[in-house]
């Protein structure tokens, strides 16, 4: 996976954030994604990309001063919580909790 997709999927993201709620502070939380995005398109490739098994972007909360981008599996339906940290040579991702869903 390479920093061009990682950029795509935070832009969508964002994007997803904006149409929900566009509030003064989720423009600036837009636009500072929108920021580390374009950064991120100007390096060429991450080391270790996303598992596809977290499934597909539902949107993103800020909590504690980290931004963290919500998946929904489409296998189990199980939600993740990951943190995506963009550097200046690198962007790394890290699972901070899974929520599986229960048959009830």
């Amino acid at each position: 996976m390479n920093r061009s997709l990682i950029a795509v999927l935070l832009l969508v993201c964002a994007g997803a954030l904006y149409a929900k709620e566009p509030s003064k502070k989720i423009k600036a939380e837009v636009a500072a994604l929108q920021t580390a995005a374009a950064e991120a398109v100007k390096a060429d490739a991450v080391q270790a990309g996303l598992p596809s098994s977290y499934g597909q972007c539902k949107g993103v909360i800020a909590d504690a001063g980290r931004n963290l981008l919500i998946f929904e599996s489409p296998d189990d339906g199980s939600v993740s919580f990951v943190q995506v940290t963009v550097g200046k040579a690198n962007v790394s991702w890290k699972l901070v909790d899974r929520i599986p869903r229960s048959a009830d």
